[in-house]
């Protein structure tokens, strides 16, 4: 009974996809569902984690009028380069999501009637802050259009503000960061006392909040969706450390990845390495010698990685090529090629104990989505 419940659900979810044209269920169908439910953990055992097209899913887009968090067919307006303003509606979503995940927190949330306790936080905009007294508590993207002067953006307004005397939350504060700031205006400036990131949210509590079970529709049947959450939780601290412009022609470089990778080694956590391009300081031509200089960089990776066996034996790793990088073709022609097998060769062989080092993305936009196994 279970085996035709899987898939009745399979045929139900092709036709709220609107794959099924036809009134009438078709034999090609019902072989195409059998054959997905047969083995619902044959394509999630390969690897510990799948890389998917970002051309080929759906896209998550917030609706800021009904708040609500809804799919988008990108497939169907498929383009490589952004439009003029996507960068502003990025942000703008950037803020938005934000915005909700903090109001979300106990701390923001507006008290009952049967609160215990009538304090709580009040986000106030950044355009409404000019000519107010008293302490405020705002949310923006860190920003300094100019040297030495910083200021807090949201999609409204740009507001100049002064870090002289803050205080700061633990953590790296960057440009483009969202940030929660704390203080008062005095001349027109936002003078912030403390400084610190959103309020973090636990993923099952968002993903209860987004209502959407697979936010790639990767169409995996309900069988296989269940199979892929119970994997998942069988490995809650696996975790992704992402890192770029990686130039390992340079003896720094290579001795801060050593203290990162020291790190986990004695933590004993064993996260996804996405090591991002460019991977060297100089731009590679297409020369026999620029490319046994890429060789040799990735050897020196591989004689770095070969000291941590633990991270060898248990973490996975993914190159994704920048623009100045060798890859198979042009790397000037879009979507990106990935990196030649032959140049990670001495890397693959010196963590010959790695479960899966040579996982070269083969276009330049894709989504990760974890498979975690123990």
């Amino acid at each position: 009974s279970q085996s035709i419940n899987a898939v009745i659900d399979s045929i139900k979810e092709k036709i709220k996809l609107r794959e099924v044209k036809s009134v009438l269920i078709e034999v090609s169908t019902i072989d195409e569902v059998l054959k997905k439910i047969q083995d619902p953990n044959e394509n999630f055992q390969k690897y510990k984690f799948c890389l998917v097209d970002a051309y080929e899913t759906w896209q998550v887009h917030y609706d800021p009028l009904i708040r609500t968090v809804n799919l988008v067919n990108f497939k169907e307006n498929k383009k490589i380069l952004s439009e003029l303003f996507s960068i502003c509606d990025t942000q703008e979503e950037r803020i938005l999501l934000a915005q909700n995940r903090v109001n979300r927190n106990e701390m923001f949330k507006t008290p009952t009637i049967n609160s215990k306790s009538g304090k709580f936080l009040q986000l106030s905009a950044l355009d409404t802050l000019l000519g107010t007294t008293g302490p405020k508590c705002v949310i923006g993207i860190l920003h300094s259009p100019i040297n030495g002067e910083y200021f807090l953006e949201d999609s409204m307004t740009q507001l100049p503000i002064e870090v002289s005397k803050t205080k700061f939350a633990d953590g790296c504060f960057t440009q483009n960061s969202i940030v929660l700031a704390h203080g008062e205006m005095d001349e027109d400036i936002f003078h912030v006392s403390l400084m610190e990131f959103p309020k973090y949210e636990s993923r099952k509590k968002t993903l209860k909040t987004l209502n959407i079970a697979d936010t790639f529709e990767t169409k995996f049947s309900s069988s296989q969706m269940k199979v892929l959450l119970e994997l998942e939780s069988q490995d809650e601290e696996l975790s992704m450390v992402v890192i770029s412009e990686i130039h390992l022609d340079k003896i720094e470089v290579l001795k801060k990845l050593k203290r990162i990778f020291e790190n986990f080694e004695k933590s004993n956590l064993f996260p996804i390495f996405v090591l991002i391009g460019n991977f060297s300081s100089k731009r590679f031509e297409y020369s026999k010698k620029c490319s046994l200089r890429i060789k040799t960089c990735f050897n020196a990776l591989g004689d770095l990685i070969e000291k941590f066996p633990k991270l060898a034996e248990n973490s996975e790793f993914v190159f994704i090529p920048g623009s100045n990088d060798l890859t198979k073709l042009d790397a000037k022609t879009f979507p990106i090629d990935c990196i030649p097998c032959s140049h990670l060769e001495g890397f693959k062989r010196k963590a010959k104990k790695s479960k899966s080092f040579n996982k070269s993305l083969q276009n330049s936009a894709v989504h990760t989505r974890s498979c975690c196994f123990p």
